[in-house]
């Protein structure tokens, strides 16, 4: 098991997740989906792509993302990230 938690981090933290965090990061999630929406669609739409390949390139690498990487560098990468 701790083989699998040096690849995925995710599950040594989801032993302790309680419901207050799930609130919490619903929310979070939801304010990140919108303004991850238009921009995504925006760049793909720039490249001369359909705006549905804008919305795969940005979610599906988020969801994975949020999986594989420890919480404490998801947070750095979200704070500094260019607007």
């Amino acid at each position: 098991m701790k083989k699998l938690e040096r690849y995925f981090p995710a599950l040594s933290w989801l032993k302790g997740y309680s419901r207050a965090d799930l609130q919490t990061d619903t929310v979070a999630s939801f304010i990140a989906t919108i303004l991850l929406i238009p921009q995504s669609m925006g760049y793909a739409l720039l490249a001369g792509l359909p705006a549905v390949t804008g919305l795969y390139a940005g979610i599906i690498p988020s969801i994975l993302y949020a999986f594989l990487v420890q919480a404490a560098h998801w947070l750095s990468a979200l704070l500094l990230s260019p607007p």
